[in-house]
């Protein structure tokens, strides 16, 4: 063994136990630097939660709005949705319609006069422009309906008054005239569906009427897929906080486990040189050969034996049910079977 001259070992095992000495106090550090940001990972996650919780929330609140507008629109298709009116009011809630697809008719200019007017010299009572669904609404006051008083507005209504609506193109040409049967009351909507031919005139609104009921669908199928993904979301995003919190705890207590004692190794050859000389017989694991050291001759070759070749005995009884065979020199002649 070496020693210093301060009597300490410094032989290859104190090196060695010195570098794994600083190898723990290295690793201890950078555990505590570990627990330290988890710590902060752990006491700054409420309020990274609740934004994020903040901000699904009005994801998931945008996307209930879009899915209702959708709705909304969808039924815009089909018909007019004005439904109220003041009370010394008479609504029409009207809709132009391709005779023949069905589909609202956008940009069209529908008047309403009595069904008798010289459309040379006529006065309409009301205009209304349809929107992109090609839904159209007039109100008309009660004091303003010709020859109709307040008190005879019901009996009239019930009787039925007649109206004359015409529709022009954008270009502001009459492409269909229809005389409707009024029946609304006071505070009242009625609804009015003009059905025209689109083929010639009108072509370019129907066109745009089929690519606002595309557009629609297309929305639709958008907003039920980010409506499944936020939803998907929200549920992952609940069972995130506890998940993240636990596994935060876990890696804590896995971090402040203390690093094990890391005991030196002796090395191979020291190991069996120290239980060569603590037994009296050793073996050669290549040859199965047995020796008896304390009668070791030269041809025994014990020097050339491989370290991780030796293999001592306490006894001999232990080497022979072991399998090895005694050495023709080093054990008295006709024990050996070589």
């Amino acid at each position: 063994m070496n020693e210093r001259s301060d009597g300490t070992d410094s032989g290859p095992e104190a090196n060695i136990s010195e570098r794994i000495d600083r190898i723990i106090a290295l690793k201890k550090a950078e555990n505590e630097q570990a627990i330290g940001r988890l710590d902060t990972v752990e006491t700054s996650w409420q309020p990274v939660n609740s934004e994020l919780s903040s901000q699904l929330n009005e994801e998931v609140s945008r996307s209930g709005d879009e899915t209702e507008s959708i709705a909304r629109a969808k039924l815009s298709l089909e018909r007019n949705l004005f439904t109220e009116v003041a009370t010394d009011a008479v609504g029409i809630a009207g809709k132009v319609i391709d005779r023949e697809s069905k589909a609202g008719l956008p940009g069209l200019n529908v008047r309403m006069a009595p069904p008798r007017a010289d459309t040379a010299k006529i006065a309409y009572l009301a205009e209304a422009k349809t929107d992109r669904y090609g839904n159209f609404n007039i109100v008309l006051a009660v004091k303003d309906l010709p020859g109709v008083s307040a008190e005879r507005l019901v009996e009239t209504a019930r009787a039925g008054a007649q109206m004359r609506f015409d529709v022009l193109s954008p270009r502001d040409e009459l492409v269909y005239s229809e005389t409707v049967t009024l029946t609304a009351e006071a505070g009242r909507v009625q609804p009015v569906t003009l059905a025209v031919s689109a083929a010639d005139k009108l072509a370019g609104a129907l066109e745009y009427a089929k690519s606002v009921r595309a557009s629609i669908e297309a929305d639709e199928q958008l907003v039920a897929r980010r409506t499944a993904n936020m939803t998907a979301a929200v549920d992952a995003f609940q069972r995130l906080p506890e998940t993240m919190l636990l596994r935060i705890a876990d890696l804590k207590e896995e971090l402040s486990v203390p690093p094990p004692k890391i005991a030196v190794a002796i090395p191979v050859e020291s190991a069996t040189a120290a239980a060569v000389q603590a037994t009296r017989y050793l073996g050669n694991a290549n040859t199965h050969e047995l020796h008896d050291l304390e009668n070791e001759k030269p041809e025994c070759l014990i020097s050339r034996i491989r370290w991780d070749h030796r293999v001592p005995f306490e006894t001999e009884q232990q080497a022979v049910d072991a399998g090895y065979d005694y050495c023709a020199y080093c054990f008295p002649k006709g024990k050996s079977k070589r």
